[in-house]
């Protein structure tokens, strides 16, 4: 019985050492240079979207975060909507997605303008989350033009500067001199320093 129990014991010890094994692979594949998966999600606007298949040619953020983290929260309210507005016309796209319910996801976004595609993955069956393998938010992937990840939980400023090198035509303040710099805040009063 004593050896059975042993042996029972290194069986299970061996199972969940290659289950970790199994999840550390998963995790490092999608690391940079590594296709993106797919998914077929339904947004909370109610299209239906095939990822990576609908947006080739473009470059996607994938962002997956709660309304429970804070640092989600300040990156939908202080950098995303700026960057959103000036990369999407280039080809740049972001798909938000939550561990949220739609409901209240719809709430915030009732009282927070959120112009970017925005997925409730409760409302998918938790599928995204898990072909992911996300353990914490956020977690961002930026994706190439052809579905390949080429970054992978960089913090924003990280970000921007990939955006920079991805869209050079698109100008930047830090592209301005700061002449030009000063007659666009004469000409352009929506312009708000932050």
């Amino acid at each position: 019985m004593k050896s059975f129990l042993i042996s029972l014991c290194c069986l299970l010890f061996s199972c969940a050492q290659k289950q970790k094994a199994v999840d550390l692979v998963l995790t490092e594949q999608m690391g940079t240079g590594f296709k993106s998966y797919s998914f077929e999600a339904e947004t909370i606007g109610g299209r239906i979207i095939r990822f990576p298949e609908d947006f080739k040619g473009k470059y996607v953020l994938l962002d997956f975060w709660s309304l429970d983290c804070d640092s989600c929260i300040d990156n939908f309210r202080n950098w995303y909507p700026a960057t959103y507005n000036r990369y999407k016309d280039a080809g740049f796209e972001m798909l938000a997605i939550t561990e949220d319910d739609g409901e209240a996801v719809r709430k915030y976004m009732e009282a927070h303008a959120m112009e970017w595609i925005v997925i409730s993955d409760k409302d998918n069956d938790g599928k995204i989350f898990s072909t992911y393998h996300i353990e914490s938010c956020p977690t961002l992937f930026l994706i190439d033009e052809n579905g390949y990840v080429i970054d992978r939980d960089s913090r924003i400023v990280s970000l921007r500067e990939k955006l920079r090198i991805v869209y050079p035509e698109i100008p930047t303040f830090t592209s301005y001199t700061s002449e030009e710099f000063n007659r666009l805040l004469k000409e352009d009063k929506t312009i708000q320093l932050v």
